[in-house]
């Protein structure tokens, strides 16, 4: 456990602690910041940081929709209360997020072109 700096540089070691641990999150589709804070024995301000300072390091990619420059294309709409609920259900037995979830549906319906509707 790496544990706080108070105001220390990070290595390049730390950085590619925390791009690490970020993509184990990620691909778990579980909070990143709070994996990362919990993993590393930081607080999730501290984890926000970090990972920032992993981005600019080059060690994570610019996160969709923030890329300081460029427009990305966002997409929005809408769900009924008992979708969002079934969403809800399934994410929390399986461990991940809702938005996960989706994106992953996303994922495979691109990747596959199939509709089981």
């Amino acid at each position: 456990m790496i544990g706080p700096h108070q105001g220390k540089a990070r290595t390049n070691e730390e950085l590619q602690i925390v791009a690490d641990l970020y993509k184990e999150a990620n691909s778990k589709g579980i909070s990143t910041q709070q994996h990362i804070a919990r993993e590393m024995g930081i607080a999730l301000s501290t984890a926000a940081k970090r990972i920032m300072a992993s981005r600019k390091a080059g060690l994570l990619p610019p996160v969709d929709g923030f890329e300081r420059g460029v427009k990305n294309p966002l997409c929005v709409f809408k769900l009924s209360q008992k979708e969002l609920e079934k969403l809800d259900n399934i994410a929390k037995a399986k461990g991940v997020t809702r938005s996960f979830l989706i994106r992953e549906a996303v994922r495979l319906y691109t990747e596959t072109g199939e509709v089981s509707c």
